[in-house]
């Protein structure tokens, strides 16, 4: 089932990051880089406010997981009502919330040298109603998560990502390339979205002879799990947005663009990679560990933690070393390779690190012990905003990029070991030397290799250079893997 849901989110991940990236050049050509560059906002503050979720998803997830293993089928629906009830309170709060500051935003925050301001705030009041769906769709996604139907969730997921950037393209060809139509239309996508995941989810939950019914009682047993989650979240979201919150204030929203065209990258490679090892792995360490099943929850987080490497190292290194070629055959645009190749290569190394930490984290959430993560997202909240200004004075664009890259390193090194320390002991070095760093040098290798020896290198060789990072990996894991850790060990004393 793990194997299975594991395959099934990733291909449905896949899928929804190729229709995102596959049409941006469409997007700049059509729209212009001031217009993309509130697709890119968009996407920050979609990001952002889904802090606003408040825990509130995780915990679904965990309790329907938890009622899935004793079959309380009335405990299961009333849990779904009590917090669908406190959900659509808070959507209505954000729509308000946005919409109310959206003439704000237009005239005040965002440096709009070509498009109207009307459009802009326009544009804003139908990004608030948009991330609100997608909030709700999220919240039902992980419920239908922990249940263990992700198939269903992924394929619903997949045509939903076709209709949203696909479709689109041909509209905006025939009707209109203005940003204010781009987001009715994914007013009108997130609206059907939405309708459909509510469908399913409840009619996957067994049904009952009673209707199912708010209960205070159900917020009062897991409110202090989903108050941690949601600080965790809020500023973890924050540390990840960061970057773009400050950008979108100093940078012109023609400069703003190229900066969203590396960070769209970015984002739609990594985090997609490792959230389906998440979505996958955190219900069923939840139930390993509600069955005092420790064994195989080890066995399960390591090999998730392998499985997850032997795809997000390469890919991850590929775009760090080759931002320059992927982004002129992507966009055959001299001025957006020029302004975004730098600063994806310091992105996609952020973001490889950040992607390693998505299943150490699910460990935390299914033992519902979450202080680590709390106590790193403070600490790298407390370091990010001076460097971040500091690079930027410095640097520009590029050295805010560099913060990104540096807290995330600092927070997946530390972290991990910390949560090794108090929920896996002696578990680090595997971690560390089994699960990561053979797959880390062996991909670095050949693509260290092929940018020092070639100047010049096409389509062909890109291809050759990225299997031969997936391909050394998987073939020679099995016999170097032990030789790897014993050079290690002997050269740290580990």
């Amino acid at each position: 089932m793990v194997k299975k849901n594991i395959i099934a989110n990733f291909l449905g991940s896949a899928w929804m990051g190729l229709m995102a990236l596959a049409f941006i050049p469409s997007y700049i050509s059509l729209m212009g880089s001031e217009a993309f560059a509130l697709i890119g906002l968009f996407i920050a503050l979609a990001n952002l406010l889904s802090a606003l979720d408040f825990g509130i998803s995780p915990t679904l997830n965990r309790e329907l997981a938890a009622c899935s293993v004793n079959h309380a089928v009335e405990k299961m629906r009333n849990t779904l009502r009590t917090f669908e009830v406190v959900y659509f309170i808070i959507i209505l709060l954000v729509i308000a919330g946005l919409v109310g500051a959206s003439s704000y935003v237009a005239e005040s925050w965002l440096q709009n040298n070509q498009l109207s301001t009307k459009t802009v705030a326009q544009s804003l009041q139908l990004m608030a109603v948009v991330i609100a769906l997608h909030l709700l769709t999220n919240f039902y996604s992980a419920g239908l998560a922990g249940l263990q139907y992700q198939i269903q969730v992924n394929t619903v997921n997949a045509v939903m990502a076709t209709l949203r950037y696909a479709a689109i393209v041909p509209l905006m060809h025939t009707v209109s390339a203005s940003p204010v139509f781009f987001f009715i239309w994914q007013l009108l996508i997130g609206l059907l979205h939405l309708l459909t995941i509510m469908l399913i989810i409840w009619r996957k939950i067994p049904a009952s002879t009673h209707r199912p019914v708010f209960q205070k009682d159900i917020i009062h047993a897991v409110w202090k799990f989903s108050a941690g989650v949601s600080i965790i979240s809020i500023m973890g979201l924050v540390l990840v947005q960061l970057d773009r919150i400050f950008l979108s204030h100093w940078l012109s929203l023609e400069t703003f663009g190229y900066y969203s065209v590396a960070s769209i990258i970015a984002m739609s490679i990594a985090p997609r990679i490792a959230s389906p090892f998440f979505a996958a792995l955190y219900p069923r360490l939840t139930q390993y560990f509600k069955q005092g099943e420790e064994d195989k929850s080890i066995a399960l987080y390591h090999n998730g933690c392998f499985m997850l490497a032997l795809i997000l190292i390469p890919l991850s290194l590929f775009i760090a070393l080759y931002a320059q070629e992927l982004l002129w055959l992507w966009t055959s645009d001299h001025k957006t390779v020029n302004n975004a190749a730098s600063t994806l290569t310091l992105l996609a190394l952020g973001c490889l690190f950040h992607g390693m930490m998505y299943i150490p984290y699910a460990l935390q959430l299914a033992h519902a012990r979450i202080k680590i993560a709390l106590y790193l997202n403070i600490i790298s909240l407390c370091i990010a905003v001076p460097l971040m200004l500091i690079l930027y004075t410095n640097h520009g664009a590029n050295g805010v990029a560099f913060t990104w890259f540096i807290l995330n390193a600092f927070s997946t090194l530390i972290g991990v070991f910390m949560i090794h320390r108090h929920l896996l002991k002696g578990e680090y070095k595997k971690w560390l030397l089994y699960d990561n760093g053979p797959v880390f040098i062996i991909a670095l290798l050949p693509a260290v290799a092929a940018r020092l020896l070639f100047y010049d290198i096409s389509l062909i060789g890109l291809l050759l250079i990225l299997c031969m990072m997936f391909f050394l990996p998987v073939v020679l894991i099995s016999t170097s893997r032990s030789r790897l850790v014993k050079i290690f060990q002997g050269h740290f004393s580990l």
